[in-house]
């Protein structure tokens, strides 16, 4: 009996782990595209309609998740902790963190060197900048509340 309850747990840690590398993913790609639709497609409407419905599912996913936690105690987003997934989540997680801040330092750099020649790029650059804190400060917040660092964390070199 005790090797079926053994054997149930660990389908269930796998079905479960699949199910929020899909979840997060989804949610990755969705701010991802609301972000980019902020910065750069300002100017067409068929991408600031998408980007609402973008919105609207990262709210639906951020409340089934809240929900799942309160109420059931199945994260929807994160793998379960204690497993092994939940590590190589941290890692794609750090992995992710680490270059979009790379990349969005870079952004910046050029946005805020090309402000020069002409004020359209002010925008870009302030929307860079916003971006940059708020990844800075979950940095912060993540390795003050866990201790687990998401910008250049050790276990990557």
């Amino acid at each position: 009996m005790l090797f079926v309850m053994d054997l149930g747990t660990t389908v269930y840690d796998s079905v479960m782990a699949v199910v929020n590398y899909i979840c997060f993913a989804s949610l990755i790609l969705c701010c991802l595209y609301i972000y980019l639709t902020a910065t750069i497609g300002q100017i067409a409407k068929v991408y600031k309609q998408a980007a609402i419905v973008a919105f609207i599912w990262v709210c639906i996913l951020i409340g089934v998740h809240s929900y799942m936690v309160t109420y059931l105690g199945i994260p929807l987003l994160v793998p379960p902790l204690g497993t092994p997934y939940f590590v190589d989540f941290m890692h794609v997680i750090q992995y992710i963190m680490t270059l979009a801040v790379i990349l969005l330092f870079a952004f910046c750099a050029i946005v805020i060197l090309l402000k020069q020649l002409s004020s359209e790029f002010g925008k870009h650059a302030f929307s860079g900048l916003i971006f940059l804190f708020f990844l800075i400060g979950l940095h912060i917040y993540i390795q003050a509340e866990f201790g687990v660092p998401l910008i250049f964390p050790p276990t990557m070199w």
